[in-house]
């Protein structure tokens, strides 16, 4: 490679960090909190537009739960570049991962880049990005089974000694050594005592495990309830990187574990905004270090956590205590929620395309019904599997496979002006599907070659200019040449 092709090369890398930087500027507006309660609510008046779904399922909660209050918390944060930035790590750490060994989460949710490839104690695979848009849209979780993961995580009334014990009965830490140290965290640090013990049995289960029972060496023994330090691609390297972690801070009892590990959990999460299991699984509100600074990698943690809460509070009778759930909005979510990934996995063939409408495209039960299964977001990536030959209402209607089901989708306007969906061409560099290769494309191609945003399947192939099955400076350049018309 010549000087003068790399210094093209630099020069058109600079520029666009340029150009992308000083546009990152003004993408920094965030903090505006919203209430609901059974009584009033601040919502703006375009707060459906912006946000659609959320209201109806909040009026139902609130309903039947008057003494709840709903915060919304506008991230400032596009949905899409959320769900780009979550799907990512592929090859060493990827941000989230789900359980290996249980059918309800296999086909669909495990991701494609990694496959079957096992993650941390070996019990784990890479997440799908269908998977990870299902698990973070809150809109699946505004109901009565899943909604504690949003509830704010400060200390309550309800935090007594008697109440804890109830909380811990059955459990191995169900000892007064664990009670007095729970109930002692929780007032000094201003954390729910319910939080620091769901947190615990989410990490050991309700037996223990084996940091959480605790590791002698030389007559000491260390614990680390909190799985504080725990990570490794291998069952033996996270139980030592824990041991390690107990040791360095002289956790020798359990109640010096928990103390230790509420601590942590207040100063590292709580303290920065991540005070809620969805933020501390989907670190959203710290934007010192936005999708990372993650407590754990199992997508389903903040979920279960939230169901182990709400079952204690059942059993103690509180439920309808004055709970405070704090729920994050992002900009440009799709219409609908996000559909549950299936768990079968399906080889799909056809021709692939692109949606090009405005607004997105319904995607139909029959050609021409006036039913709509779903909308389809403007660029997603569609799998033509039948091609209309014959017009119904006026339109060609492709039998289609999207990432919200199999259906319907027209592919031509009546009158021949509009095309709703467009085939993808291999090597074309279009990386977004948007019909033409700009600047933006230039800019997914840098995300990519620095890791921050994977490009795979038709969008890897239109992007991979010279067909050598990888992206690098000669794609970049290629790019550049076709933007330039060359």
């Amino acid at each position: 490679m010549n000087k003068l092709f790399i210094k093209k090369i630099i020069a058109s890398i600079i520029i666009f960090i340029m150009i992308f930087g000083f546009l990152s500027l003004y993408n920094k507006s965030y903090g505006a909190t919203y209430t609901y309660t059974y009584n009033s609510n601040d919502l703006p008046a375009n707060f459906d537009t912006l946000y659609p779904g959320y209201r109806s399922l909040l009026e139902t909660l609130a309903t039947n739960h008057k003494n709840w209050t709903f915060k919304l918390y506008e991230t400032g944060l596009n949905w899409e570049t959320v769900i780009n930035n979550e799907y990512s790590g592929h090859g060493g750490s990827p941000k989230n991962l789900s359980p290996a060994n249980d059918s309800r989460y296999s086909g669909a949710w495990i991701c494609s880049i990694c496959g079957t490839k096992p993650y941390d104690n070996g019990n784990w695979y890479c997440t799908s990005i269908s998977a990870i848009e299902y698990m973070m849209d809150p809109r699946n979780s505004l109901n009565e089974s899943d909604l504690f993961q949003f509830q704010e995580l400060y200390s309550s009334t309800a935090d007594t000694k008697e109440a804890i014990q109830t909380m811990v009965a059955g459990t191995f830490i169900n000892t007064q050594e664990c009670i007095d140290a729970i109930h002692t965290a929780s007032q000094t640090h201003g954390i729910n005592a319910l939080h620091l013990i769901s947190r615990m049995l989410q990490e050991q289960g309700t037996n223990g495990s084996t940091l959480g029972l605790g590791i002698t060496e030389n007559g000491v023994t260390y614990y680390n309830l909190f799985n504080i330090g725990a990570y490794g691609n291998t069952e033996a390297e996270v139980i030592n990187n824990g041991f390690q972690t107990a040791k360095s801070n002289g956790w020798t009892s359990m109640g010096a574990s928990i103390q230790g590990g509420a601590s942590f959990l207040k100063d590292k999460y709580i303290n920065k905004g991540q005070n809620t299991l969805y933020y501390q699984k989907f670190n959203v509100v710290y934007h010192d270090s936005l999708y990372g600074h993650q407590y754990m990698q199992n997508i389903l943690a903040a979920q279960n956590e939230g169901t182990t809460m709400r079952n204690k509070y059942i059993n103690l009778g509180v439920l309808e205590s004055n709970f405070t759930f704090n729920i994050p909005l992002y900009s440009n979510m799709p219409s609908y929620a996000c559909s549950r990934p299936s768990t079968t996995t399906e080889t799909i063939k056809g021709e692939l395309a692109y949606v090009n409408a405005s607004g997105g495209l319904a995607l139909r039960a029959e050609p021409g019904s006036s039913s709509s299964i779903a909308y389809i977001d403007e660029g997603t990536q569609v799998t033509i599997l039948e091609r209309a030959s014959e017009k119904v209402n006026g339109y060609y209607w492709d039998r289609v496979y999207t990432p919200k089901g199999i259906g319907y989708m027209a592919r031509e306007a009546s009158d021949g002006s509009k095309t709703y969906l467009v085939v993808i061409k291999e090597g074309a560099g279009d990386s977004n599907g948007d019909g033409k290769v700009d600047s933006m494309d230039m800019y997914n191609i840098i995300q990519h070659i620095l890791g921050n945003k994977i490009l795979e399947g038709t969008f890897f192939e239109a992007i991979d200019t010279n067909s050598d099955k990888k992206i690098d400076s000669m794609d970049m350049y290629n790019v550049i040449q076709i933007i330039l018309k060359n």
